[in-house]
């Protein structure tokens, strides 16, 4: 989402280069993510309908929602603990594929994007170097690796096809072994934003917890199971 204006005679802040990727997560749906060097923002446009926003110099994290008024902040050492979801909707995967040198390598376009590809005979994986984006600081994959809870390879992660492990328990039906995209990347467009486009809602009311966030009050309301779900040990992170 770009923003315009006019600045008249009032002093305007700069638009910033970005990058905005339209990407398909497994579990939370269609997510526009905008990046920039110093910044990212995730909407989710799908059932959840959240927006996740950080940047430099402290790269706090809120998680907000429009509908309900409701933000949640926190460090980025307390995200990268949680997540945006507990660990029994979305499993965390490793940051970093076991032997990765030892994957076949290619270079692959996407959306004009050149990206780097890794093949085996179970996974497909795509992304795109920090280096090649903006020269984006780090925190913006952390970001990413702590929302998605999939494996970024230190860089921006464009495509994930793999195959299903035990599951969750929302899983009736045992698919271990079945391939699976777990994320994919439709489209992304070279693009300006300002720099408030980053910032933190003002106005909204604090919420217990970047979960009550994500669930949002519909979800609190209808299903007091389906929000245990949403809630988990206070420390999950493993890897």
């Amino acid at each position: 989402m770009t923003i315009f204006g006019f600045c008249g005679k009032a002093r305007c802040e700069p638009q910033q280069k970005a990058l905005k990727l339209t990407q398909l997560h497994y579990f939370m749906g269609p997510c526009v993510v905008t990046i920039t060097r110093h910044a990212i923002r995730m909407d989710n446009i799908g059932h959840l309908k959240f927006s996740l926003v950080a940047k430099a110099p402290d790269w706090t994290v809120t998680v907000f929602r429009a509908d309900d008024k409701t933000y949640y902040s926190e460090s980025l050492k307390q995200f990268e603990d949680t997540g945006l979801l507990t660990d029994y909707l979305v499993s965390r995967r490793d940051r970093y594929f076991k032997d990765m040198d030892k994957y076949p390598h290619s270079t692959v376009l996407i959306s004009g994007i050149k990206a780097t590809q890794l093949l085996s005979r179970t996974i497909t994986f795509v992304y795109v170097p920090l280096s090649q984006v903006l020269n984006a600081d780090s925190q913006i994959e952390a970001i990413l690796y702590s929302g998605y809870k999939l494996t970024t390879c230190g860089g921006i992660p464009l495509r994930l096809i793999g195959t299903k492990g035990k599951g969750n328990i929302l899983e009736t039906v045992n698919e271990e072994g079945v391939r699976e995209t777990y994320l994919d990347t439709i489209k992304i467009v070279s693009d300006e934003s300002k720099p408030e486009f980053f910032d933190a809602p003002k106005g909204y009311k604090r919420a217990k917890s970047v979960r009550e966030v994500v669930a949002g009050s519909k979800s609190r309301v209808e299903s007091s199971e389906i929000m245990d779900l949403f809630h988990a040990p206070k420390s999950e992170h493993s890897k």
